[in-house]
């Protein structure tokens, strides 16, 4: 059994995309388009590397050995079912221990941030919406990366890069935020981001992108945009800021979706069943 944690069975480079774009061409097993584009950072030497890994492994038949894949989304599962059997790939969610997490009412009325500072998380556009918003509302900006310190040096308005935070530094700043934001550029599959931050009692913010429209319910327990779209996340940060009843019941809907679909119980149980139909099988075949 393999959970699929990124989409390599089915793209050399792992990530489904091709100059900022969701890109289908190796879906079927035709790697050779990664070399043609040069998706790996635009250096063909290691678009080659990537390629061959590929194409040796589907020689050998690495994938072909696996009885049963486990998608953490839909958007995942649909990705490898040009390479795969529909009966082999079974969604299973990420699961959040609800049981350690409590919904928080705090609310400090700043705008949070949490993730890498790399290529394709947004961060940028977060910062640039923000700018468009002529810095109102308070942003913290919670993690590290390649792009910190470009990031640091162009926004310095009413933005506190806090670094990478973990324990409960990072359980504060979260039970404390008003809204967060979760504004990806490149597919996400499950984020524990967002489960985690549902499971505070949070409302989100978030692309419509990947995995991430099967969590947050728009207009429910939070709000999507368009990857990229500076001034469609501007407005929707606008809007729950400046309704703090909105935001709170965004986040008591979205912690009320993340017992009922995304207890680490349920998953816990879900696993579990896997393995049972799995075992069943192995004994049926004998």
């Amino acid at each position: 059994m393999l959970t699929l944690h990124d989409s390599k069975p089915v793209c050399p480079v792992h990530t489904r995309m091709r100059e900022d774009q969701l890109c289908s061409s190796c879906l079927a097993g035709d790697f050779h388009h990664v070399l043609m584009h040069r998706c790996a950072d635009g250096s063909i030497a290691q678009s080659a590397t990537l390629y061959m890994e590929a194409v040796i492994q589907r020689w050998f038949g690495s994938y072909e050995k696996v009885d049963r894949f486990l998608a953490p989304s839909r958007f995942m599962r649909e990705s490898v079912l040009p390479r795969f059997a529909a009966d082999r790939v079974q969604v299973l969610y990420n699961g959040v221990d609800v049981s350690g997490i409590s919904a928080s009412d705090r609310d400090k009325g700043y705008v949070l941030y949490c993730g890498r500072l790399a290529p394709g998380k947004g961060a940028e556009t977060l910062l640039r919406a923000h700018e468009a918003a002529d810095c109102r509302w308070p942003l913290v900006v919670a993690g590290s990366g390649p792009l910190a310190d470009s990031l640091k040096a162009q926004f310095t308005r009413n933005v506190r890069f806090a670094g990478q935070l973990s324990g409960e530094t990072l359980n504060e700043t979260i039970a404390e935020a008003s809204v967060v934001v979760v504004p990806s550029e490149w597919c996400e599959n499950c984020p524990m981001s967002v489960l985690e931050a549902m499971a505070y009692g949070k409302a989100v913010i978030a692309t419509r992108v990947g995995g991430i429209p099967e969590l947050v319910d728009d207009q429910v327990t939070g709000l999507l945009f368009e990857p990229g779209n500076t001034d469609e996340l501007r407005q929707h940060v606008d809007c729950l800021m400046n309704d703090a009843a909105r935001r709170a019941g965004m986040g008591a809907a979205g912690r009320s979706r993340v017992e009922a679909d995304f207890s680490l119980e349920k998953h816990n149980t879900e696993l579990m069943a896997v393995y049972r139909s799995l075992v069943s099988e192995r004994h049926s075949s004998h």
